[in-house]
């Protein structure tokens, strides 16, 4: 099991706040284009993306993640604003009811091998997901 300690925003990945800065759900990641980001899949059934990897011969290592809900303030003026609560921990398959979050290639944009993350469908403290730019 691994812990998902903190996504810190401001650090200049691809988030971006829609509004004043609060839960998660405010926020919006737009992942790196990848044949898996570019596949339309991202948001859909996980069960969709047990289909879609098999069917293109990907080995999937999933992970099922919650987002926290406290704000942690930065102590120093500048400093990223994050949240705190969140995990990430590996399954064997996704919950009944999840959706595919985000998938990473491993090992290069031609590797077959891919982390996927899966997050219940109405985890109200989940970020917005756009699709990639380049795809």
């Amino acid at each position: 099991m691994v812990a998902f300690v903190a996504i810190c925003l401001g650090t200049g990945g691809a988030l971006a706040a829609t509004g004043v800065f609060g839960p998660l759900h405010d926020v919006t990641l737009q992942p790196p284009a990848n044949p898996i980001s570019c596949s339309g899949l991202i948001g859909r059934p996980a069960g969709a993306a047990i289909r879609f990897f098999s069917a293109h011969g990907y080995s999937v290592s999933w992970r099922y993640q919650t987002f926290g809900t406290t704000v942690v303030e930065p102590s120093h003026p500048g400093e990223p604003t994050g949240v705190v609560g969140g995990r990430s921990t590996e399954v064997e398959r996704p919950p009944h009811g999840t959706v595919l979050f985000d998938a990473e290639i491993v090992g290069g944009a031609d590797s077959k091998r891919v982390i996927a993350f899966a997050v219940d469908r109405d985890d109200p403290n989940a970020p917005q997901v756009q699709p990639p730019r380049g795809c």
